[in-house]
């Protein structure tokens, strides 16, 4: 099977890569310089492990790529390897309110967003913006691993507006993330003839967003202080063993 993990931010992929065990791609294997990103890949067995990032921004080039800016670098990624199935690992906000936990795995249910916003006179371009695109059920892997599932919704911003706050209650959301709607569409757009790949989103939870406390302060904080990162690389390796039935630390065991 080929598996391409998908990870926005470099921070949140390093810890990824070493527990993993990835090595840096050869030439061949990279995607365009002009991404400004790595590719990494380990192969077990009939196996390959590939993990790609969103890449730097051309203008600010310490920066992260993040919510629909992280297309360009996935599509990409898509056309090249042509994965069976993608994971895209990554961090997310938690709705206290919807009874969503701080430090937990979830597996993510929809893809949608709540910060773009129409007239009801548009019904075409409000349907877009919230995009509602179909997810795959992965309720019986997230049993088998002990994951909850969970609504999540898009955002490009960490602060919730007052029209926000509306969507995401009519989005019935536990999570918010900042690029899962962007790649089920972009995975969509690359799924023609016979490719259909399987794909999913798992997500630790760093943060509540509607709390007294500053989101951003709180995300800061659970990436330095807490094992969110830990959890999120355990949960990948888990959740590729099951679907690929191997043990992906064996054969370093008895090498």
């Amino acid at each position: 099977m080929n598996v391409l993990i998908f990870v926005a931010m470099e921070e949140e992929a390093t810890a990824l890569i070493n527990h993993l065990s990835l090595q840096k791609g050869s030439a061949a294997q990279q995607l365009p310089d002009d991404l400004d990103t790595q590719v990494y890949h380990r192969q077990i067995g009939i196996h390959d492990i590939w993990l790609t990032m969103s890449g730097k921004d051309p203008v600010y080039p310490d920066t992260d790529c993040i919510g629909p800016l992280i297309q360009p670098a996935l599509r990409e990624s898509l056309l090249k390897f042509k994965p069976d199935m993608i994971i895209n690992a990554g961090t997310a906000g938690a709705i206290y309110a919807a009874g969503a936990e701080k430090h937990k795995v979830y597996i993510a249910t929809t893809a949608m967003s709540h910060d773009l916003h129409f007239p009801k006179s548009d019904e075409k371009h409000r349907a877009l913006a919230l995009g509602n695109y179909p997810v795959p059920d992965e309720s019986v892997l997230a049993k088998a691993l002990g994951f909850e599932c969970a609504r999540l919704s898009t955002t490009g911003s960490m602060k919730t507006t007052a029209n926000g706050k509306k969507q995401l209650t009519e989005n019935k959301a536990k999570l918010v993330d900042m690029e899962w709607k962007y790649i089920v569409q972009s995975i969509l757009r690359c799924s023609r003839g016979d490719y259909k790949p399987r794909y999913m989103a798992v997500k630790v939870t760093t943060d509540f967003i509607d709390t007294q406390d500053c989101p951003q302060e709180q995300f800061q904080k659970s990436m330095k202080d807490s094992d969110v990162k830990k959890q999120l690389a355990q949960a990948c390796q888990r959740i590729i063993e099951n679907i690929c039935q191997i043990e992906i630390f064996e054969d370093l065991a008895t090498g």
